[in-house]
C-alpha cells in the first residue's frame, strides 16, 4: 500500500467513524413526559388532531 493510499484509507476511516457517531448526538435525553405536578403550557396541540 503506497503512502498516499494509506493516508486516504485513514481519512476515510475517520470520516466513516464521524458519520457513524453524528446521529448519536441527536438522541433524546430522558423521558418526554411532564414532571409530576406540572401541566402543559401550550394552548393547543400541534398539529391539530382534527386536521390529520
Amino acid at each position: 500500500m503506497s503512502d498516499q493510499s494509506r493516508r486516504m484509507a485513514v481519512i476515510l476511516a475517520f470520516l466513516a467513524l464521524a458519520m457513524a457517531l453524528l446521529p448519536s448526538a441527536c438522541g433524546k435525553r430522558g423521558d418526554l413526559e411532564l414532571p409530576e405536578g406540572q401541566s402543559d403550557q401550550f394552548p393547543h396541540q400541534y398539529p391539530d388532531p382534527n386536521e390529520i
